[in-house]
């Protein structure tokens, strides 16, 4: 640690603390949302907006003794993911719930991004594991802020540090946010195209043809993007312009057939690795947890298997772009996207990875037809056991599915392929980043590494 730096406690670090009283807010069905401790993580720079609740507005105004302001830091200080540190975001869209609070630094004696940087490290994360007053459920008690010790370097290196580390974080946001618009793009085709029906309808009003009553509310929407020339004829050229009734979904287009999903795609679960072959290090194994439920598959926090239990399950492998679905627990239905990190990575038992049956690209197709909430829905609805939901891949792939033709599929995936290209690009980028930026953390709050020395490192990675 250099000469000049002290030490000081989150106490005297701060400014104000707002606080939920550590009662339960009343919620209303509408309002300004509630962000619980499960839309806060440490690989996130603002809180993500996960299963929120709403208050009422004059809860909003009247409940609370006070809210957050922009650049405030959360942190939670109860539950599983206790210690968990996020940015407020200007403007403050939300309020925040119990089990949590909001960090005001005080300017005259820290630097708000260093201290925002800090909280996040190794050194100050495991001594709030160890401040907790709860085995059973963590607690880090407001009254013990005294106790959490800070490395104060001088404000100029305070300064720099903050803000390497923003840097870094303001990067892998931008990509996180470029993914979300790729995937909503990709989404949004997929629902016009293959849920609506949207080219099909454009198709039976230029030919003058009936409408089923079912869609005639899209089909007037469909009338007055046609009338105002914003509908987009050309891509309605490879679709069929009538419907037709089916007992499973209803009216769908001439020529598509209801079958399940497992007539096109297969779901094939992972290896049931023993739990004595998982190390630290080496091949990371996928397991359920790693399905997050974003569209992706988190590959930190993973447990290992080395060189000759990767080449016992080397069938399990996954490549970048493979498509996996959780099976059991919290997240099943979930699914995500595989982006390998510089080495391959296996699939774990109820974890199933979903494939074309003799139809090439299909991952596309699959990721919008199960990200489609009511297809997911089916799916959680498919699930039973007493202790914990369990779908098995014959469930799977028994969900009801209109299947287009082999020309309206190529055409869809010649439009989206690029989408999850870029995609898989930015998850990559912005991993390397995190990864880069949690390895120079530890080292600048230590002083063991030189600010111009990170530097460096920051400019060669951005």
């Amino acid at each position: 640690m250099g000469s000049e730096w002290r030490e000081i406690t989150l106490e005297d670090a701060l400014e104000f603390v707002v606080d939920n009283r550590g009662k339960t807010v009343p919620v209303s069905d509408l309002g300004v949302a509630l962000i619980a401790t499960n839309c806060v993580s440490n690989n996130n720079l603002y809180p993500e907006h996960i299963n929120v609740r709403h208050v009422a507005q004059e809860t909003y105004n009247n409940w609370f003794r006070s809210h957050p302001q922009p650049n405030d830091i959360l942190l939670t200080n109860k539950g599983s993911k206790n210690g968990a540190v996020c940015l407020v975001p200007d403007p403050v869209d939300f309020c925040i719930a119990q089990d949590m609070v909001a960090l005001r630094a005080d300017r005259s004696k820290i630097d708000p991004s260093y201290l925002f940087a800090a909280l996040r490290s190794p050194n100050i994360q495991a001594q709030i594991k160890q401040l907790n007053v709860d085995s059973v459920i963590p607690h880090f008690k407001k009254t013990d802020f005294d106790k959490l010790y800070i490395p104060l370097p001088a404000e100029d290196e305070q300064k720099q540090i903050g803000s390497i580390y923003l840097n870094f974080s303001k990067k892998i946001e931008l990509n996180r946010q470029m993914n979300a618009t790729l995937e909503g793009m990709a989404q949004a085709l997929f629902k016009s195209w293959f849920v609506d029906f949207d080219p099909v309808i454009d198709n039976a009003l230029a030919a003058g043809n009936p409408i089923p009553d079912a869609l005639a509310a899209r089909a007037e929407i469909r009338r007055q993007l046609l009338a105002d020339g914003r509908a987009n004829r050309e891509a309605a050229k490879p679709f069929p312009a009538t419907f037709h009734f089916t007992e499973e979904l209803g009216w769908i287009p001439e020529g598509w057939e209801v079958r399940s999903i497992g007539t096109i795609a297969k779901a094939a679960g992972g290896y049931a690795f023993k739990s004595k072959v998982f190390r630290e290090s080496g091949y990371p194994v996928v397991k359920i947890k790693n399905i997050v439920g974003n569209g992706t598959v988190s590959l930190s926090d993973t447990q290992c298997i080395g060189i000759e239990d990767a080449h016992m399950a080397e069938k399990f492998s996954l490549e970048d772009g493979n498509l996996l679905m959780a099976m059991t627990g919290a997240t099943v239905g979930k699914i995500g996207l595989v982006v390998n990190e510089n080495q391959p990575a296996y699939l774990n038992q109820r974890v199933a990875k979903l494939e074309g049956r003799n139809i090439e690209n299909l991952s596309p197709f699959l990721f919008c037809f199960f990200r489609e909430q009511s297809n997911f829905a089916q799916i959680v609805g498919l699930a039973s056991g007493s202790a914990q939901p369990n779908i098995s891949a014959s469930g799977i792939e028994s969900i009801p599915c209109a299947i287009p033709d082999n020309d309206q599929h190529t055409v869809f995936t010649g439009l989206v392929e690029p989408h999850f290209e870029k995609w898989i690009s930015n998850h990559r980028l912005f991993v390397n980043l995190a990864n880069l930026r949690d390895t120079l953390l530890p080292k600048l709050i230590s002083g063991e590494l030189r600010i111009p020395d990170a530097e460096k490192l920051v400019a060669e990675a951005l």
